[in-house]
């Protein structure tokens, strides 16, 4: 029942991107909730279902959660949004875990951190939640995923080359964290993948974690590695007031922009003590 529940779910997630079920399909398919069979098990059961958008003052989730109040509205399922507001994805991940710990029964998720949200997603699963995501095509620990369009097939429509076979090509961007404007990609045919070559303006880059400096000036060259516990880790970085658990939950929330910007590997084994592991695989430029 829960399986055929999250499908419904789904439209409803889908409906809230354009604010609302009826524009989603043609007139002689228009859906009824309502008279589903699971949504109506469902609502007499009680089902709650949670929506945790990554900031829910942007006009995309604000539209969204018009679709899931009128789900709600529509079907008497106790189905609502999170009001998030700006979030980063440790905060996030602890909404998710409240939720998990509150015993919903589902939870729509758009995550500031694929990387870090799957591990949090999977005891999601573990409890017997189900799991629905949007702008989560990557995440591996959901029931459902489901995407305004395909990255190839956007990206093919927005793309202008002057002529078919040339190597460069023009995009005109829209979107919530860079400006209007155009970037003009340039096609590696050794490596068949189109690369970045010039924007329009400067592009918005995301500021420096004070954290992961800090890991980063840690890590020298005659140091690449460490390993020991959280609490012997914030002993080794005392600009950083922060406490052991804290710096746990932090690290692996952004484990996935230590490696990519800073070339950082990290892990924690399981065991008496919980051990952090970090490596330098490569030296930034």
């Amino acid at each position: 029942m829960k399986k055929a529940l999250a499908i419904t779910l789904c439209v409803a997630m889908a409906a809230g991107m354009i604010g609302s079920y009826s524009p989603v399909f043609a007139e002689d398919a228009e859906p009824d909730p309502a008279a589903d069979e699971s949504v109506a098990k469902a609502a007499e059961e009680g089902w709650e279902i949670a929506v945790v958008p990554k900031d829910s003052t942007n006009p995309w989730f604000v539209r969204m959660d018009t679709g899931v109040k009128e789900f709600a509205e529509e079907t008497g399922v106790n189905c609502y949004q999170i009001d998030t507001g700006t979030i980063d994805a440790t905060t996030q991940a602890q909404l998710v875990e409240d939720l998990i710990a509150q015993g919903v029964d589902a939870i729509c998720v758009v995550p500031v951190d694929i990387a870090s949200m799957d591990s949090v997603l999977q005891e999601a699963k573990d409890a017997g939640i189900v799991v629905i995501a949007h702008e989560g095509a990557d995440l591996t620990n959901v029931d459902y995923d489901i995407e305004a369009f395909s990255n190839a097939g956007y990206g093919a429509f927005i793309m202008q080359k002057k002529k078919r076979t040339d190597n460069t090509a023009v995009m005109d961007i829209v979107g919530r964290d860079q400006p209007d404007q155009e970037l003009t990609i340039e096609f590696d045919r050794e490596r068949c993948v189109w690369k970045f070559k010039k924007a329009e303006t400067e592009l918005w880059k995301q500021p420096p974690n004070p954290l992961l400096e800090a890991i980063n000036n840690f890590l020298t060259e005659d140091k690449p590695e460490w390993e020991g516990t959280a609490t012997e880790l914030v002993s080794q970085l005392p600009d950083m007031q922060i406490q052991a658990n804290v710096l746990s939950r932090k690290l692996n929330v952004v484990n996935s922009q230590l490696l990519n910007d800073y070339g950082i590997f990290y892990d924690n084994k399981r065991g008496h003590e919980r051990k952090i592991i970090l490596k330098r695989l490569e030296q930034r430029e």
